[in-house]
């Protein structure tokens, strides 16, 4: 046997919904990752129908209005989770809602919301889900202009193979009680 079989890194189908069509062709002829293939949906529906054929390991849900996340009471279901539910897909699967327009977060140990909508800054955030601890689902921010070079740049870290990009400034938000509890900001300029 070859040796280069034995360092061989696991195939992840990543499905990504995206409802503008030449986001979408962007998305197939950009992110390109060894190993992953990329496929893209135009809505749920399509969604499901490619989830119950390929299996998914990691299900993008891109947005292009305003996100709201507040980790005391984190959105029971999103859209990736209704694809998963619908497509019957193992609870192992990540979700990553992502949004070009701006996100609003309320984290526990913050005085009041914070919204960004800032070109130069990415977020990342993955709240706590009391009722639901083995799902594995985050929320990001990042400006139309630089979303498909974050998405590329993110995928090994939210199927769980790398830690974050090392360009990445990890801000751990004060007195988060569980290490995955955090924003990531970096500028993709």
């Amino acid at each position: 046997m070859p040796d280069s079989n034995r360092n061989a890194r696991p195939f992840a189908y990543v499905l990504i919904v995206e409802d503008d069509a030449a986001v979408r062709d962007r998305i197939l002829q950009t992110v390109r990752t060894p190993n992953y293939a990329v496929d893209v949906a135009r809505n749920e529906d399509e969604a499901v129908a490619k989830a119950l054929q390929h299996r998914p390991q990691l299900i993008i849900v891109k947005l292009h209005s305003p996100l709201h996340v507040d980790e005391l009471d984190p959105p029971a279901v999103s859209i990736a989770s209704r694809i998963c539910r619908h497509a019957g897909l193992h609870r192992s699967v990540r979700l990553v809602t992502h949004t070009d327009a701006a996100i609003t977060l309320r984290w526990h140990n913050w005085p009041s919301v914070k919204t960004f909508s800032d070109s130069h800054c990415s977020i990342i955030a993955r709240p706590v889900f009391d009722t639901q601890r083995w799902r594995k689902e985050w929320y990001a921010y990042s400006t139309s202009d630089v979303a498909v070079k974050f998405l590329s740049i993110h995928l090994r870290f939210w199927l769980g193979v790398a830690q974050p990009a090392p360009s990445l400034n990890i801000l751990r938000l004060p007195g988060s009680p569980l290490p995955w509890a955090h924003t990531e900001r970096m500028s993709l300029n």
